[in-house]
């Protein structure tokens, strides 16, 4: 009976194996079938492609580009096309797909309602030569990331470029976030242990991450570089950061607040998005500690999974301190809305290897954000809250670097210049646009911005 279920047993995994096999068999003869197929659909492609728009560079006159921003489904590319409007220019924004807390309307162009996908892997990958196509002939300036690129999954990835150059395109490449993490790579460990956290899965995408840094670092005509370092190794400008917002729509003065959490309550806000990462839980305890051991009035507001409408409506009504970030060091977009609405900021700005070029060559020291970390988030919070009058005057002074650094205006008088040199080949200085302390920047005659700090810490004078 024993040697009967034995042989019954390693019959049906016999069979399971030989299934198995089979499935992988025909998983691969399928890929490879696909494979030449693409390569066929590729090779008449590009016959094509080079009849049909052989006179394409030479049509593109105007003495203004028209630029296209995507394929990044992030809100600043709204903010973005907007900025470069108000300069003049013809702009439209295109991504993949609609962001979680963003609407429709927020983006000229999704990808989906041009070309329907497809079951087949072939007719999506039609598809994007058809997009390709699309934006070739209605644009003059993409606005790239280092992923999200028209052709990044494709078999022929790396012909993007040398289409591009044939018609005449110029791309311009900028990291958002994900697409220039190589976890191994990350000069901050803390950083790489809660990139581990919160996103376990980007190790994966690792080799093609790598790949389009390499490529698009070589091949970008122009690339604006903020506080994402590690892994670039090359770029054609240093803004400590390229976001832009709307000041119309942000309330830069508030009521002043002179609370000090003992003669009425102070507010604070924190707006994660991936939790480890901006350190929520040292947030956490900092003001659990502040109320029962400090006696302090102070809320904590935490602004998670919220529009951009409901961010907005709690930033300039309910706030009088906002704790964007502890662990990634620099800002986001959250800390820029926090100073347009007249908010003492704080986040951290600790880490030298990031920091320290900015200070010295780019506009970092005119920044008023307080710069904290899990181990001084106490502290720091502590200060601001019994120091109503520091607060105002960071208030102050972050209205003032937005309308300076962030504005609609600025941003679209700094893309300007970029395209006076990449479109018009003008001779700009663009390496030292944000250098403050450089007498070729547009603003070293500026008035250093009036915040009282210290490379971002606090002191009492």
């Amino acid at each position: 009976m024993k040697n009967k279920r034995k042989t019954i047993k390693r019959v049906i995994i016999n069979l399971a194996l030989g299934f198995e096999s089979r499935r992988q068999i025909e998983v691969k003869f399928s890929q490879k079938l696909l494979n030449i197929q693409e390569t066929i659909y590729f090779f008449f492609f590009i016959r094509w492609f080079r009849f049909k728009y052989r006179d394409l560079t030479e049509l593109r006159k105007s003495s203004d580009p028209r630029i296209m921003i995507g394929l990044t489904p992030i809100i600043n590319s709204k903010y973005w096309v907007e900025a470069l409007k108000c300069e003049g220019f013809q702009a439209k924004s295109i991504i993949s797909q609609v962001p979680k807390n963003n609407k429709r309307e927020d983006f000229d162009i999704l990808t989906s309602e041009l070309f329907n996908p497809s079951k087949s892997p072939l007719r999506n990958r039609i598809n994007q030569y058809k997009l390709f196509c699309f934006l070739i002939e209605r644009f003059d300036v993409f606005h790239y990331s280092f992923n999200f690129t028209i052709l990044d999954d494709c078999k022929y990835w790396f012909m993007e470029k040398k289409l591009l150059d044939y018609v005449g395109v110029k791309v311009l490449s900028t990291p958002f976030g994900s697409d220039a993490y190589l976890y191994n790579e990350i000069l901050d460990k803390s950083l790489a242990h809660t990139m581990n956290m919160s996103v376990p899965d980007g190790y994966k995408s690792r080799s093609r991450i790598k790949r389009n840094i390499e490529y698009w670092s070589k091949k970008s005509d122009f690339i604006i570089l903020s506080y994402m370092i590690e892994s670039i190794p090359r770029w054609s400008t240093l803004p400590f950061s390229s976001l832009a917002i709307n000041m119309n729509k942000w309330q830069g003065i508030k009521k002043k607040n002179y609370f000090n959490g003992k003669n009425g309550q102070v507010r604070i806000a924190h707006t994660p998005n991936f939790r480890g990462i901006k350190g929520t839980d040292f947030i956490i305890k900092a003001i659990e500690k502040l109320k029962k051991e400090d006696k302090l009035n102070i809320e904590l507001i935490l602004i998670e999974n919220k529009s951009n409408n409901e961010v907005k409506s709690t930033l300039t009504s309910d706030v009088d301190i906002l704790v964007e970030q502890l662990i990634l060091t620099g800002h986001g977009l959250s800390a820029v809305e926090g100073m347009a609405a007249g908010i003492p900021v704080i986040s951290n700005l600790e880490h030298e290897n990031y920091t320290r070029v900015f200070r010295r060559f780019s506009n970092l020291d005119d920044l008023p954000i307080v710069s904290a970390t899990p181990e001084n988030i106490y502290e720091n919070l502590k200060f601001l809250i019994q120091n109503p009058c520091k607060r105002n005057l960071l208030s102050l002074a972050g209205v003032d670097y937005v309308k300076r650094y962030h504005s609609y205006e600025s941003i679209g008088k700094f893309f300007r210049e970029v395209y006076a040199e990449v479109w018009n080949s003008e001779d700009r200085d663009m390496m030292n646009y944000y250098n403050i302390k450089s007498k070729r920047s547009p603003f070293y005659s500026e008035p250093r911005i009036d915040h009282g700090l210290f490379e971002n810490k606090v002191f009492e004078s």
